[in-house]
């Protein structure tokens, strides 16, 4: 199973409990896999869910978020 967003977030807590471990043990039960690339999809410039849109709204990327260390 491909997503975008994943389980685990940074200062959340690391417990697997509650909705997040119902969801992860339905996963494991059923042999499923989890990747979740949420990052690389929002910044890679040419896979990335930004550039897709702006290739089908016909639109020209001139440069990335200024100051953000992946433009």
């Amino acid at each position: 199973l491909l997503v975008h967003h994943g389980f685990f977030w940074k200062g959340e807590s690391e417990a697997i409990r509650g909705m997040k471990g119902k969801r992860i043990r339905t996963l494991i039960k059923n042999d499923i896999n989890l990747l979740g690339y949420h990052l690389p999809l929002d910044i890679h410039p040419e896979l990335g869910n930004n550039a897709k849109l702006a290739e089908l709204l016909e639109i020209e990327v001139e440069g990335g978020l200024e100051g953000h260390p992946q433009s």
